[in-house]
């Protein structure tokens, strides 16, 4: 989505129609609603969870689309949006994770693999929410230090220091568990993050 296209979704959410606030809100559910739920998917755990936080994100910005100044992108807002959701429902539910590959990648993945990546998922998901957040964004999403730093409202030295945290973090707790450890290696390499 283009500035110019955000821009006069915005002009359209703010003029009151009610019908024109619809067709805003359904072209922004439509662009983003996938990567929110992948990004609800790694900070929630499971897929029932982020499924409720996709729809309690989507519930906010449908709410505060008439105010939001577009002082931000809007992929930006709505991303903070996902993590506070994502947040809320995994509070809700405790620290019970459940999380498996992704559908398509399951599909094609010898069943060795599968586990690890589950494995790997599955530390991923517990860790602290603001490192799990931004090794999701950094290293899963691919987004850039600075598009975090607006996602999350934090510096982008902030963002540096939460990755290279998250990512000390995971290391540990492979190498607690034996995964990732190179034979002859007191050291786990770094684990691949990308899906």
């Amino acid at each position: 989505m283009t500035r110019d296209e955000e821009r006069e979704i915005l002009a359209a959410a703010r003029g009151g129609d009610r019908r024109a606030l619809e067709e805003a809100f359904g072209r922004i559910f439509e662009r983003y609603r996938e990567r929110v739920f992948a990004v609800c998917l790694r900070l929630t755990g499971n897929a029932a969870d982020a499924e409720d936080a996709v729809q309690e994100c989507f519930v906010d910005v449908l709410r505060g689309l008439p105010g939001f100044r577009g002082e931000s992108q809007v992929f930006t807002w709505v991303y903070r949006i996902a993590i506070r959701a994502a947040s809320r429902v995994r509070a809700r539910r405790g620290t019970a994770v459940e999380l498996a590959a992704e559908p398509a990648a399951a599909e094609r993945e010898p069943l060795e693999e599968k586990e690890a990546l589950a494995r790997l998922l599955a530390e991923l998901a517990r860790l602290p929410l603001e490192h799990r957040a931004v090794l999701a964004l950094c290293a899963i999403e691919g987004r850039d230090t600075k598009r975090v730093a607006e996602i999350l409202g934090i510096p982008a030295g902030t963002v540096w220091s939460r990755l290279h945290r998250a990512r000390e973090l995971l290391r540990e707790r492979l190498a607690q568990r034996g995964i990732g450890r190179e034979p002859g290696s007191d050291r786990a390499p770094p684990p691949p993050l990308r899906s």
